[in-house]
């Protein structure tokens, strides 16, 4: 997945934050690769480092569970019949 920005960050401590969100989401790239699903929730402006924003951030990770609900139910029924 691409990092997309669509502000650039004005203080030191938001330019710090943005590079970790880079760096952390190129690290994990590789590791995801092979998944059967991932969920990934759309942050927008929340960065790492914006503990006060936690509820909005469960809420946003909720919600990109549900959207893979069938993927992996999907992936569920396939391994139940294939082991009968």
């Amino acid at each position: 997945p691409n990092v997309i920005f669509e502000e650039f960050p004005d203080t030191v401590f938001g330019i710090i934050s943005r590079t970790l969100d880079i760096l952390i989401k190129k690290a994990e790239q590789p590791s995801l690769r092979d998944a059967d699903v991932v969920i990934e929730p759309i942050k927008g402006d929340v960065g790492s480092f914006d503990v006060d924003e936690a509820p909005r951030l469960i809420e946003m990770g909720e919600v990109a569970a549900r959207r893979v609900i069938p993927k992996v139910l999907e992936l569920l029924g396939d391994r139940r019949a294939g082991s009968r």
